[in-house]
């Protein structure tokens, strides 16, 4: 079952997620401000193939490391969200499906 929740958890984070950035002003304001000030770099650098290829390789080092950190900020509310709403639906009798599966004792972990 924890495999069925990651992926649901994952498939949210492609269009879903970036509809809902779009619509974030502040994400959308430092996501300009990201864009503007690497292109400020860009054109500091003196033009050599080692340079751009250095603030290539640093932006994907960077856009890998906050996507994974994101990733799992997203995953793990999604799953404390999960675990709260069970718990709190078998705290008044009202068991949801998914809870079904999960014997009361491990639910009550």
């Amino acid at each position: 079952m924890q495999d069925v929740l990651t992926n649901l958890a994952v498939e949210r984070l492609g269009d879903p997620l970036e509809e809902e950035l779009r619509k974030n002003k502040a994400y959308m304001e430092s996501r300009k401000q990201y864009h503007d000030q690497k292109e400020r770099l860009k054109e500091r650098l003196s033009n050599s193939k080692d340079d751009v290829q250095l603030l290539l390789d640093m932006d994907d080092s960077v856009s890998l490391y906050s996507g994974h950190y994101g990733e799992m900020a997203y995953i793990l509310g999604f799953h404390d969200g999960l675990e709260i709403g069970l718990k709190h639906g078998r705290e008044y009798g009202q068991d949801s499906i998914l809870s079904k599966d999960i014997p009361k004792e491990q639910a009550a972990d």
